[in-house]
């Protein structure tokens, strides 16, 4: 109030020369205080009528703004979560902040409408009536003012909003070099002046956005992020009214003008400040018979004498550049147009033969999708020479597998208290009397010594074998029957002529590891067999359910168990009478359930399943051995579904005897007598073995998607990252 009474006191001619004495200054500071006072005072001697309506205000956000420095970084201080580790304001919100302090009119609401309409009004009448009658702000007109009480026309017909009526006086009376500034949340009118730091407005960025809407001059700090050089500060220079200053030590430019100068500086800085134009194509040429580095010095003579100059090794001024890769046997290359790319690859269809002679040299092919190991396999099959590594380790391999079953009972599950340490096996390597293979795994790389002849009718068939492996997910459920009612007879028959409708696609069969097992394939999947198994009878008992995802033609195996303690053997001394003692060796014997599936795809698409599937238990403790007594159920079997089908495997039954014992109490206690009031029953109780499996074929990542569904529809108590929020 003080202030704006001031400034229209200024009004007045007759009282200038009181205005400028400090005399009038105190007197009227001091009455004012006093009349302020006395009003207070009143206001709290009287009666309120109602609740005051204050209204809406005209500057936005000044509750964010007007914070002071100490307590921005007061607030920044408090941001000390942990010792040691301070959480910094990001750079957007510190250049948000910075232009929010720049720009005057982000200061004043965009809503609210606000018309004036004057022609030829004197310069200080003009601001009156804008900052004190329509913004209501607070203001003041220093002196030395030239031409303050010129003529000024300002016609807005159409509502403006308050934020766009302070950008038009901004700009009008920046027209008449007066400034307008903020201090305090006092608006200071005041001559402009180019020459004093701190009169040119900073800006932050390279979008247009980004360059504060404020008349008169402007500093805009513009990042570079590609190429920052002479050419396009000259450039930038002499096509826009700016001023261009690199930032030392910054990829940045110092951009000063005007804000539609700056703009235009911007546009063309954006226009020059893009990726070399080498970088438009960009690709990977592998070679087979030629090395790299070779290859990048033939071609660098050969394009240079069809005059395309060609940098290797590291990029320069031309337009085209070469970067051998040893390691993979390729030449990554940035050209600036196809045509260079065209000539590379015509010199590199001249240049990547074979040898026409019988010379012999090495060859390093890199699979892109298998493994080198299988394709040596694969490879040494086929030379039908290979050294003793290779055949001693697929001799063990063949042994190790055949011992389960020389040795049946106990001695294909117990692991010795020591364990066996065996060497990780080598480089393998095959040979015949033209070519030689040696697979190093650690590169995954096959290596040949050959002539280039030889190795280009290898090199086909090697190629084709190198593809993408498939995977396959294994959607297992093993579950134990109990045969009472409907399943008194057994699954098999239950299913065939009781009341449960699997659908027609499914189809019966004796398995052909014999005995009265089954197999059951229906495109359903597990869940509808499985479900109408439970809905029907409650007596159906789920042992365990997993589901993995293999590799086409590996191994998956799943145990779930536990390790019983067994004597294995007992050492005495046969030769000494007097001594006693016996030595016990101890190992241990799995128990549990354990499943063991190796799926193969054919080519029409089929899985090939060679199933093995163990349970065992812990039986009753027989008496002539303190060794627990194994139950153990096994099937082991090969079947053929298609992708999403399942296979059902039974007939795997077991029976246990109970002895129960009623009687009546006390006098079932009594000695002799007491077997007169009790009684003993025998109940037995047969349970059937289920084994309900289904793979399903993944043939690309897309299918990904559907299987993680799945997964995270089936866990109750833990929730999966989505995957568009988890990068």
């Amino acid at each position: 109030m003080r202030l704006s009474l001031y400034a229209y006191l200024r009004k007045s001619s007759h009282l200038q020369w009181l205005l400028n004495s400090r005399f009038f200054m105190k007197i009227f500071v001091k009455h004012t205080s006093l009349s302020l006072l006395a009003l207070s005072v009143l206001a709290s001697c009287a009666t309120a009528t109602g609740p005051v309506k204050i209204p809406a205000a005209k500057i936005s956000g000044a509750s964010d703004i007007t914070a002071t420095e100490p307590e921005l970084a007061a607030a920044e201080q408090s941001q000390l979560t942990q010792s040691g580790y301070q959480q910094l304001t990001p750079l957007a919100n510190q250049r948000q902040r910075l232009q929010s302090q720049l720009d005057l009119s982000s200061r004043f609401s965009n809503l609210g409408e606000l018309t004036i309409a004057v022609d030829a009004m004197a310069g200080d009448e003009l601001i009156h009536t804008v900052f004190g009658e329509l913004l209501k702000v607070n203001y003041v007109i220093a002196d030395g003012i030239a031409n303050l009480s010129d003529p000024l026309s300002l016609n807005v017909q159409e509502a403006v909003s308050p934020r766009q009526l302070f950008v038009l006086i901004s700009e009008l009376l920046a027209s008449r070099n007066i400034a307008v500034s903020l201090k305090d949340n006092v608006y200071f009118i005041h001559p402009k002046d180019a020459s004093k730091p701190g009169s040119s407005v900073l800006g932050y960025g390279r979008n247009p956005a980004d360059v504060p809407n404020v008349p008169g001059q402007i500093t805009q700090l513009v990042p570079v992020l590609y190429n920052q050089d002479l050419s396009i500060e000259r450039t930038i220079r002499d096509l826009s009214n700016t001023q261009v200053m690199p930032a030392d030590g910054q990829s940045a430019y110092y951009i000063t003008g005007e804000r539609n100068d700056i703009l235009r500086a911007i546009e063309l800085l954006n226009m020059l400040d893009n990726p070399s134009v080498r970088g438009r194509h960009v690709g990977l040429l592998r070679l087979t018979y030629i090395t790299a580095e070779d290859f990048s010095k033939k071609i660098a003579e050969l394009l240079a004498s069809e005059g395309l100059p060609v940098d290797i090794n590291k990029p320069g001024n031309r337009n085209l550049v070469l970067i051998p890769i040893e390691q993979i046997g390729a030449i990554a290359m940035f050209a600036a147009d196809k045509i260079y790319v065209e000539r590379v690859n015509y010199w590199a269809a001249q240049l990547d033969k074979p040898s026409q002679g019988t010379d012999k040299q090495y060859f390093m092919f890199y699979p892109r999708y298998a493994r080198a190991s299988d394709l040596g396999q694969s490879v040494a099959s086929l030379l039908g020479q290979e050294n003793e590594q290779v055949n001693q380790r697929r001799d063990t391999s063949s042994a190790m597998s055949e011992t389960p079953e020389a040795n049946a009972g106990n001695a294909s599950n117990i692991r010795t208290g020591a364990a066996a340490t065996t060497g990780k096996p080598g480089v393998s390597s095959a040979q015949n009397e033209n070519v030689r293979m040696t697979v190093d795994e650690r590169a995954n790389a096959l290596i040949f010594y050959t002539s280039g002849k030889d190795y280009q009718s290898l090199l086909p068939m090697i190629q084709r074998l190198d593809t993408m492996p498939k995977q396959i997910i294994l959607e297992a459920t093993i579950a134990e029957v109990t045969l009472t009612d409907e399943f008194a007879m057994g699954i098999e028959f239950a299913l065939k002529n009781g009341r449960f409708n699997l659908g027609d696609i499914g189809a019966f069969g004796l398995a052909e590891i014999g005995g009265t097992s089954f197999s059951y394939s229906d495109a359903a999947g597990v869940d509808k067999i499985l479900g109408q198994l439970t809905q029907k009878d409650g007596r159906v008992n789920v042992l365990s359910s997993p589901s993995i995802v293999v590799r086409d033609g590996v191994t998956a195996t799943i145990a779930v168990g536990t390790d019983l303690p067994i004597v294995t053997a007992t050492t005495s001394n046969p030769l000494d009478p007097n001594e006693v003692r016996q030595v016990n060796s101890q190992g241990y014997r799995r128990t549990g359930i354990e499943l063991s599936v190796t799926p193969s795809i054919s080519a029409q698409g089929l899985v090939v399943m060679e199933i093995d599937q163990s349970i065992s238990g812990d039986a009753e403790l027989s008496s002539a051995t303190t060794n627990p007594a194994i139950f153990e159920r096994t099937l082991k079997t090969e079947v053929i579904a298609q992708s999403g089908q399942t296979i059902l495997l039974g007939g795997l039954m077991s029976e246990n005897i109970n002895r129960s014992e009623t009687k009546v109490p006390l006098l079932g206690d009594l000695p002799i007598i007491g077997n007169l009031f009790k009684s003993q029953k025998d109940s037995t109780t047969k349970t059937e073995l289920l084994l309900l499996i289904t793979p399903r074929v993944i043939d690309n990542t897309s299918q990904w998607q559907n299987v993680r569904n799945k997964l995270a529809s089936g866990l109750e108590l833990l929730q999966l990252p989505d995957e568009k929020n988890s990068n």
